[in-house]
């Protein structure tokens, strides 16, 4: 995610098909975007601002997440996505969740944001 600036251009004589307003990325004026109002600058860079380009990972009908011990498997079921887990309380026993395909970018998208926003 990347910082957006929004500002002024100049007065309407002078704005380039009255577009008084600029939004672009910080340390990116090249990349600048006008707008006619002030609230559609805003709303472009907040979208911009959240926008990410990632490269998914490949995966099998398994795939398994050692990340710091987690031991974390995710695993495609009948008509779902598994996530399992153990389950440090009782060992040899895994916490399981099974979601439908519908609801998992969703569930993936705030997973992302909340990292995004935690490692800020």
């Amino acid at each position: 995610m990347s910082k957006w600036k929004v500002k002024k251009f100049c007065d309407d004589f002078f704005s380039p098909g009255h577009l008084e307003w600029v939004a672009w990325p910080k340390g990116g004026w090249t990349k600048c975007r006008g707008f006619p109002t002030h609230a559609e600058a805003m709303a472009y860079a907040d979208k911009r601002a959240r926008t990410r380009e990632v490269v998914l990972p490949r995966v099998n009908d398994t795939t398994f997440i050692d990340e710091n011990d987690l031991d974390i498997m995710v695993v495609s079921v009948d008509n779902g996505i598994g996530i399992a887990q153990p389950n440090f309380d009782k060992p040899g026993e895994d916490e399981v969740i099974i979601m439908y395909p519908e609801v998992a970018e969703e569930v993936a998208l705030a997973l992302l944001a909340h990292a995004e926003r935690m490692g800020q």
